[in-house]
């Protein structure tokens, strides 16, 4: 009798062991898997809204399988702002695209203000000139710039480029012939930017139109 129940006990002992050892760990959660993995490899639940962060940024891709698709992304973004195109989004790669991302709400932010009357000096919603705009903008979502003026703004960040252009860049132009620099616009795209004028307050312009494309002297990033 005694040795039956033996038999018995060792067996469940052996059972438990093996159930045990084929069920998942506690630490290999869906959701903790794979979190440091870069796109372009197979992705995760926490990398699937670079796709629709992409996307929002008009990088739609070409392919039809939907991990090279991203890949292809990824690449294209890489490109447009001079990174190495690997089409994996290492930290820097992901830095810029929270930075893009963040100057295209600034974009859709700064078509609120549109007719907005033009006020030398101005700063605020009630009226603004060309550099009291582009400050206002910038400070309104959290990027720390001083209130100075365009020519001045002239020397923030890093020159670009005109045909590598990108939303929320800083167009300047000469519309003075006392100051090399003397207007100051947001970049939103299309060749099109928006700027506080004495003509029109806040107003949409065209890089090709004859008075602006004449007077464009450079861009800049800031962000």
């Amino acid at each position: 009798m005694i040795t039956n129940i033996r038999k018995h006990v060792a067996i469940f002992l052996i059972i438990i062991v093996i159930w045990s050892a084929n069920m998942p760990s506690a630490a290999a959660k869906p959701e903790e898997m794979e979190t440091n993995s870069p796109i372009g490899v197979r992705r995760t639940n926490q990398e699937e809204p670079t796709m629709a962060e992409l996307s929002t940024l008009g990088y739609t891709g070409e392919s039809k399988s939907s991990y090279a698709s991203l890949k292809d992304r990824v690449q294209q973004f890489q490109l447009d702002y001079g990174l190495p195109p690997t089409g994996l989004a290492d930290r820097i790669t992901r830095d810029y695209i929270n930075r893009a991302l963040l100057k295209r709400r600034i974009v859709f932010d700064a078509m609120h203000y549109l007719r907005v009357p033009y006020v030398w000096g101005g700063q605020s919603p009630s009226g603004f000139d060309c550099s009291g705009f582009v400050y206002y903008m910038l400070k309104k979502h959290n990027i720390p710039v001083n209130r100075t003026t365009s020519q001045i703004m002239f020397t923030w960040g890093e020159p670009v480029e005109r045909s590598k252009l990108q939303e929320g860049d800083l167009v300047f132009f000469r519309t003075t012939k006392q100051k090399p620099v003397s207007h100051v616009g947001i970049y939103l795209g299309d060749h099109r930017f928006i700027s506080a004028t004495a003509s029109e307050g806040i107003a949409i312009d065209s890089l090709k139109s004859s008075y602006w494309g004449q007077r464009y002297v450079g861009a800049r990033r800031v962000y």
